[in-house]
């Protein structure tokens, strides 16, 4: 709406220059509306570009705090760890979540339901872009994720935020 706002009164600019430069002759008016709508799109231009640095260059959004993300996770009872955790603008109106999720040993089915709270969490948050991979806190002796889990912390939280 910021767009239609910069239009609405670069036309109104010109609409008051030419009014003035018609009735009362004063030729600085067109100037003068021109260094207007010139300052309207160069304040909007700033805002494209600011937009589009941050998603170039994968930055994080502002307004999201990853460890109080992290955090929110973590309530969740069949939490057990939170980690990988990255936030990052799609587009300047969508946001993008991924994360690893440590939960106990549980049924496919029982995943999907923390799956469920946690993207309604998020959701809430305003991100819509969720991408979540889930481990088991607790590996099974020579299973085929022991290498990778090994001792979890109760609650443990290592977020990443790179940007």
């Amino acid at each position: 709406w910021l767009h239609v706002l910069g239009d609405t009164l670069a036309s109104v600019g010109v609409l008051v220059s030419g009014t003035v430069l018609f009735f009362t002759g004063w030729k600085l008016a067109d100037p003068l509306a021109g260094i207007f709508i010139g300052l309207i799109i160069i304040t909007g231009g700033a805002r494209v570009v600011k937009e589009a640095v941050y998603i170039f260059l994968d930055l994080a959004p502002k307004g999201y705090n990853v460890e109080e993300i992290a955090a929110s996770i973590l309530e969740i009872p069949e939490v057990q760890g939170v980690h990988d955790l990255h936030i990052r603008s799609l587009t300047h109106k969508k946001v993008s979540f991924t994360a690893h999720i440590w939960v106990d040993d549980m049924m496919l089915s029982d995943v999907e339901a923390v799956r469920e709270k946690i993207h309604h969490m998020l959701e809430h948050m305003g991100i819509s872009h969720i991408t979540l991979q889930f481990e088991a806190a607790e590996c099974k002796t020579n299973g085929l994720f022991c290498q990778t889990c090994s001792s979890l912390p109760e609650k443990h939280t290592h977020s990443h935020h790179h940007h």
